[in-house]
């Protein structure tokens, strides 16, 4: 389990250390190959269990249960379990099963009008830069919603 701490807490060198350590962190991208986010932030950001898969079938999906924060791709992935609505379908489904995963929606594009977007932790752009991921797993670690 990831270390909790509150939204007001000061994040120091030690907690940021523990964070990176301890938080399991999944993208789920069908274009995973070309997206080089997973890479940066475990190769020159220090995070140490990043797991990438272009898909899943289930939700009981093992990667899924491993992670404590998964980022969901809105384009090309779920459409398996999630329907027409592929990324955001997927991401209303690992909420309703999963309450206490944090699940970050990322996008090329702007997100539209849906029930996921009632439910996602934070939204952050595809192409934002390294340190902007890393502001959000540490937001939503941060976060008690």
């Amino acid at each position: 389990q990831p270390t909790i701490l509150g939204q007001n807490d000061e994040l120091s060198n030690e907690n940021i250390l523990n964070i990176k350590n301890s938080t399991k962190i999944l993208f789920i991208d069908d274009l995973l190959d070309d997206f080089a986010m997973p890479i940066i932030l475990e190769k020159d950001m220090g995070w140490k269990n990043i797991r990438g898969v272009t898909d899943i079938k289930s939700l009981e999906d093992p990667n899924v249960a491993w992670a404590d924060v998964l980022f969901v791709d809105m384009n090309g992935v779920g459409a398996a379990i999630g329907g027409n609505d592929e990324g955001l379908g997927l991401i209303v489904g690992i909420k309703n099963r999963y309450k206490s995963k944090k699940v970050i929606l990322y996008s090329a594009r702007r997100p539209k009008i849906h029930d996921a977007l009632n439910v996602i932790d934070y939204t952050i752009p595809k192409d934002a830069t390294p340190l902007r991921f890393e502001s959000a797993i540490l937001s939503v670690i941060r976060s008690k919603k």
